[in-house]
């Protein structure tokens, strides 16, 4: 049952146990056969659901925008012909019954302040696992490759936040976010290179035209030294490709009309991780059953066959959603997030305070998901990041729903009195 404490400060423990699994699922590891990431997204997917039993599925999360999506999973229970496809199929419902178990509780604006004090020190927390994990702290030196693709993630959704939160006045946090820039040029994930630092200029904070354009100069000017740096040489050509790297990046660009098409389509030298080949199968597979697909895990299975045991996903959401769920999936899959985009976006302008803050950071945080399941099979962590991305829309929605509630009983009394 929903408790209304209208002195209440601290926040429930659910909160606790939501950012506590996510970054236990960053953790290497595990104790035995179980993995700390096999189990922190149980943990948050047992506690959520026993939160909506308890406060009777009273959630003020939108869910209907969720529908299509969950629809199109819960019809493929009737298909679970492949290894781990009801793990991947609960993995995937597990962030919105986070958010919407998150959204039942009774949140105030100094509770969602706090919430967002402990995601600066979640967001340390983070930064110590990572450098751990890519081994930074120990060799003091950048590594050539890494798996941290999950870990890039969550660095997207905090700088999301940390984005909106230091254009709104926290001049502080820019520590955190520069930081955050440097995740996904740490751990080498490329298109996560560019969608993090477009959120500088891209975020749907209040700034000035100009500052944006500024921050677009300024993202351009970092790519093009980012390109030029010897490790990221490395992961973008075959035998260090030098072809590009001899040349004046900004001559290249706007001098000599060459551009990314040339560079991708035109440059046998360019290092794709294989994604090109393996699209290119993947499509012709897709044929047979272009509209409900061949069920969940099915492309796994089919890039694990035809790798020799050495991938599982192709490298592209789009087409891994095309060859699993079809055409509906797609529909199912790209339906739900536009929703939900547009639906925290137009919420978070009539909300004020750390309310529209986390509901426009959250809107946003779509945008660099939608561009990276075009080269990353991010759907595969959604059980990871996507917890925390839904556990925050869901506290913004829960506080909300607090605020109107509180103006209706201001309203009520003043018409009362009066």
């Amino acid at each position: 049952m929903i408790q209304y404490k209208m002195n209440r400060t601290k926040l429930p423990n659910i909160i606790y146990v939501i950012l506590t699994s996510t970054l236990i699922a960053t953790i290497p590891g595990g104790i035995g056969p179980i993995h700390f990431s096999g189990i922190s997204w149980l943990i948050a997917i047992f506690f959520s659901i026993y939160l909506l039993i308890q406060n009777k599925f009273r959630c003020s999360f939108p869910l209907w925008t969720c529908l299509p999506w969950a629809l199109v999973l819960l019809f493929n229970i009737t298909r679970l012909n492949y290894d781990n496809s009801l793990q991947r199929l609960i993995m995937l419902l597990c962030p919105i019954i986070v958010g919407c178990a998150i959204s039942t509780l009774y949140i105030t604006e100094d509770m969602l302040k706090k919430y967002l004090q402990y995601l600066r020190y979640f967001c340390i927390a983070f930064f110590i696992i990572f450098a751990m994990k890519s081994k930074i702290l120990f060799t003091l030196s950048l590594p050539d490759t890494t798996a941290l693709a999950a870990d890039v993630m969550i660095g997207m959704i905090l700088i999301s936040i940390f984005t909106i939160t230091y254009f709104n006045g926290e001049k502080k946090d820019i520590y955190l976010i520069a930081g955050l820039l440097l995740v996904p040029f740490i751990a080498m994930t490329r298109m996560a290179m560019m969608t993090t630092a477009l959120t500088l200029p891209l975020n749907f904070s209040k700034i000035t035209f100009g500052k944006r354009a500024a921050l677009c100069l300024l993202v351009l000017f970092a790519g093009i030294i980012a390109l030029n740096t010897e490790r990221v040489q490395k992961k973008m050509f075959y035998s260090n490709a030098r072809n590009f790297k001899k040349q004046d990046m900004i001559k290249l660009f706007f001098k000599e009309g060459v551009n990314m098409v040339d560079i991708i389509k035109k440059n046998p030298n360019l290092a794709t991780s294989g994604r090109g080949n393996m699209w290119k199968m993947v499509s012709r597979s897709t044929t047979s059953d272009p509209i409900f697909g061949k069920g969940i895990g099915a492309c796994e299975k089919f890039i694990y066959d035809m790798t020799y045991h050495n991938a599982k996903y192709p490298h592209n959401d789009y087409l891994l959603t095309y060859f699993d769920l079809g055409i509906v999936g797609i529909v199912g899959l790209i339906s739900t997030i536009l929703l939900l985009m547009s639906h925290t976006l137009m919420t978070g302008l009539k909300a004020t305070e750390t309310t529209r803050v986390l509901l426009l950071a959250m809107s946003y945080s779509f945008i660099p998901f939608l561009l990276m399941m075009i080269t990353d099979n991010i759907l595969v962590y959604s059980s990871f990041f996507g917890n925390l991305q839904y556990c925050t829309i869901g506290i913004a929605y829960a506080c909300f729903r607090t605020s109107k509630m509180r103006a209706g009983l201001q309203t009520g009394s003043q018409t009362k009195n009066s």
